[in-house]
């Protein structure tokens, strides 16, 4: 057998083995909605959480909802639910109007046992009691080592209804 026949048929094999584990992988640990969506199985053992899905995320910072994610009546309590991976361990949320005023900021310690791996995290914020003209969004981010700026913003907007 040659050597270029030789060199095709093991990078076929190896194509087939990477594909298997890319299968093994998606199957067996986390599942494929039908919207496309990554829904979490098993989120760092928490079954309280199971069922949520992903719906917005940064390079390190991940956000988890039930359905619907952001319709909210006034006064009420909004659970934010997430992990991250982010210099420090800690991540920060703010409720605000879209305009700056900041109703109110949070900040969480990551629950993780290594450095470099994702930690969860939970938010909880109380609603305003009225509805208001101007937006409100809730952004959760963590600051940065080099000059405190805010990094791996994740924001949605939150909608009160009655």
């Amino acid at each position: 057998m040659s050597p270029r026949i030789s060199i095709i048929i093991l990078v076929v094999v190896g194509l087939a083995a990477l594909s298997f584990l890319v299968y093994f992988y998606f199957n067996f640990t986390n599942q494929m909605d039908l919207s496309g969506q990554l829904m979490v199985n098993n989120w760092n053992g928490l079954p309280k959480y199971e069922g949520y899905k992903i719906k917005l995320e940064s390079a390190n910072i991940r956000l988890f909802f039930p359905e619907p994610p952001f319709e909210f009546k006034v006064g009420s309590t909004l659970e934010v639910v997430g992990e991250a991976r982010v210099f420090g361990g800690q991540v920060e949320s703010e409720l605000a109007y879209v305009g700056g005023e900041i109703i109110e900021r949070q900040s969480a310690i990551l629950q993780t046992q290594e450095i470099d791996q994702f930690g969860n995290f939970s938010f909880n914020f109380k609603l305003p009691t009225e509805i208001s003209q101007q937006e409100i969004r809730l952004t959760v981010f963590n600051l940065s080592a080099d000059n405190g700026s805010q990094e791996n913003e994740v924001y949605f907007p939150v909608k009160l209804i009655e």
